[in-house]
């Protein structure tokens, strides 16, 4: 078959296309570090996950054509993506575009995807053979700031502290690579010589707009401050100066990172639509063993942005220094809650901000996911069961909406192989609407320890009175839920609740003995 002048051109672009998709654009910067060589992961022997956040699965197969529906909210107008079944199918369409208004904006070998412009995409449909997915190319955006409860309480530089995480942590996260999806590391940070940079989005060279939020998400990750401070930094720029990417540009560094041998992807960014795209290339790094963690969003909504909604994805909510809730971030099917309110984080030199939001609380899982695996000698699922197993339960009991498995906490984790450890805690007071339509109160404790508990005394001041109760065995790592009738609630009801470790026994934490709350109606 001779290809005509537009066949050729069309060939050219795919050639061109395919060196974008696979490679990225590199704009280094001068001292940028080598590329790391692929390597294989350590493996180690681990029970499947249980936990439906990380129920792997395919995703219901869209119409071939889409072009004749109104875009879903947040698709990018003039744009589709279009996957073939392999990649003759992708050649044979590139050579049937002589005379039509679409234009080859990029491509994605490993996935046979195309990202296609046009003023008219009624053109598409008579190109296709009904093999073919179309899907929309969706805005994403560094969340935003969010509103913050009054009272809520920042962390400051004490964020390591507060998890457990204190002492000597100069080898946390060797061996591991951490890739870093945002706005690029600005030079002149201290780690920045040891971060790996590759850019999909031109970099301005200025801390103007939004260029310090990589930065500050690669310090609490690998910074001196950082959860794992020896741990590599892939950098890839996928957002500009004022915080705006794409979900193909986030698709695209995805399968770079994993392709790099990444351990674990961070995203401190997302989409409000579901871009098909994103999620196969999330299943494909999540298939070669990476684990990819999100930020929920900051807008207080009750649904997670993508790709943290993403069931293979650790969606990450955030937390006050009290370990409540903060209202900006978003709810929903939650993977884990972290430190997220007024994080010390270097942005350069000599610069440190407050930061704040579930951008900052993705970051400390990541950090903690990568520690971990250089401390417990395990891969990077391995790791992450650790941490979401020794998460602390918060709000309703089990995983809820607001604190999905509960609350990071890397101490515990530490403590893993520790015999002898005796930590009960009073974990919530939380309202719930009971079957029967009347408000009760559920009281949580959990054991901390890693030792079994027997026969602790739990009591519970409510303007009813005062209840003695009893955990007469709880194992380590589990919880026990008393329910208590709390009469008429009008608008908040205070809640005081104590637990002792057992008789003759010493609690190694005796902070989290006792909790006052104030609890507002439940609905």
């Amino acid at each position: 078959m001779t290809l005509s002048k537009w066949g050729i051109l069309g060939m050219l672009m795919l050639a061109i296309g395919l060196l974008v998709g696979r490679y990225l654009v590199l704009e280094d910067f001068p001292d940028r570090t080598d590329a790391p060589a692929k390597r294989p992961r350590p493996q180690a022997t681990i029970p499947k996950v249980e936990s439906s956040r990380f129920a792997w699965r395919s995703p219901d197969r869209e119409p071939s054509s889409s072009t004749d529906k109104p875009a879903p909210r947040g698709a990018i107008p003039g744009q589709h993506t279009v996957t073939f079944v392999d990649a003759d199918a992708m050649k044979r369409f590139l050579e049937s575009l002589e005379g039509t208004s679409m234009r080859v904006m990029d491509s994605m070998e490993v996935l046979n995807t195309l990202r296609l412009s046009a003023a008219d995409f009624s053109e598409l449909d008579g190109l296709l053979d009904g093999s073919e997915e179309i899907g929309y190319i969706f805005a994403a955006m560094i969340p935003g700031k969010g509103t913050v409860q009054p009272g809520a309480l920042a962390f400051g530089s004490h964020y390591l502290a507060w998890l457990g995480a204190e002492g000597e942590r100069a080898a946390w996260g060797s061996d591991v690579r951490v890739a870093v999806l945002d706005t690029g590391v600005i030079p002149g940070t201290p780690f920045y010589q040891a971060v790996y940079h590759q850019h999909l989005v031109a970099y301005s060279g200025s801390l103007q707009g939004m260029n310090n939020h990589g930065t500050a998400v690669a310090s609490l990750i690998a910074g001196e401050n950082g959860l794992a401070p020896n741990a590599s930094i892939l950098s890839y720029r996928v957002a500009g100066d004022d915080g705006s990417s794409d979900t193909f540009l986030i698709a695209q560094a995805v399968l770079a990172a994993a392709n790099a041998g990444a351990d674990v992807i961070n995203i401190s960014l997302g989409a409000s639509g579901q871009s098909r795209i994103l999620e196969a290339a999330v299943n494909y790094a999540t298939d070669a063993g990476v684990v990819v963690v999100a930020s929920a969003g900051n807008s207080g909504d009750d649904y997670l942005l993508y790709p943290a909604a993403y069931e293979n994805v650790i969606g990450v909510g955030a937390v006050d220094a009290r370990g409540e809730h903060l209202d900006f971030s978003n709810t929903g099917n939650l993977s884990i809650v972290a430190p997220g309110l007024g994080l010390t984080s270097n942005v350069g030199e000599s610069g440190r901000i407050s930061f704040s939001g579930t951008s900052a609380s993705a970051p400390m899982v990541s950090g903690a996911i990568a520690a971990m695996m250089s401390q417990q000698n395990t891969n990077a699922l391995g790791a992450w069961q650790m941490v979401q197993a020794n998460a602390n339960e918060a709000g309703a009991p089990g995983s809820d909406p607001a604190y999905g498995a509960g609350i990071l906490d890397l101490g515990r984790v530490l403590n893993l192989g520790k015999p002898g450890i005796h930590d009960l805690a009073l974990a919530s007071n939380h309202l719930a609407i009971h079957t029967s339509g009347n408000t009760v109160l559920q009281v949580t404790v959990e054991n901390r320890g890693t030792a079994a508990v027997i026969n602790a005394p739990v009591t519970v001041q409510t303007p009813l009175g005062t209840n003695h109760l009893n955990v007469t065995t709880l194992a380590p790592g589990q919880i026990q839920t008393f329910e208590l009738p709390i009469g008429r609630v009008e608008n908040s009801v205070r809640i005081e609740s104590r637990v002792a470790a057992g008789e003759g026994l010493a609690d190694q934490n005796p902070d989290d003995n006792i909790r006052v709350d104030v609890l507002s109606r439940a609905e």
